[in-house]
């Protein structure tokens, strides 16, 4: 999935290690840091946003910032000038800008790298499990049943409807009825 869209490859967590892992070899994973510091300001807390937004000028877009980012003038200006009264989407500006950046250009790069390729090795044809007897019996035992919460509800719902059918003559109408109101 991750090579159908950028955006399959950041919601995938192991996709988003992967990706982390070529942008440090690639010396620009201050981009993904930054995106995810933008992330985790948009859903955190109200009250840690004042910090956080600080920690994330001080590091990416403060001149002479240890990670700084690349981004054009008006939309660095925008983001310091929100800055300064910061909530959730102060940076959303900057980070769109980023993600771009990252989908046009180093996305395509992380497709033809050699991580990329093994990786996708590795998915096509995997590396067989080779398990003794004894696991595999000592799994058996230890396994247990995993219902899905909707097969119970039906497997209770088809027994409340044998209850009813064996007590008696069903009235259509009514039936119905009752399940026009639950709509």
């Amino acid at each position: 999935r991750w090579s159908f869209s950028f955006y399959e490859l950041l919601s995938d967590p192991r996709g988003r290690a992967d990706f982390k892992t070529f942008l440090k070899k690639e010396f620009s994973g201050e981009n993904l840091a930054f995106w995810e510091a933008a992330e985790e300001l948009k859903w955190g807390t109200a009250a840690s946003m004042s910090e956080k937004a600080e920690h994330i000028f001080k590091t990416f877009l403060a001149p002479g910032a240890p990670r700084w980012i690349n981004i054009d003038g008006r939309t660095m200006g925008i983001t310091v000038k929100g800055l300064e009264h910061p909530h959730r989407y102060v940076l959303d500006g900057a980070q769109t800008h980023i993600f771009m950046l990252m989908k046009k250009d180093t996305f395509y790069r992380y497709l033809k790298s050699p991580v990329y390729k093994e990786i996708q090795k590795k998915a096509i044809s995997p590396v067989p499990h080779t398990f003794s007897d004894n696991q595999l019996q000592q799994n058996a035992r230890s396994r247990r049943e995993s219902i899905s919460p909707i097969i119970t509800w039906q497997k209770e719902q088809e027994e409340k409807a044998k209850a009813e059918a064996a007590s008696g003559p069903v009235d259509i109408k009514k039936l119905m009825a009752s399940k026009l109101d639950r709509k």
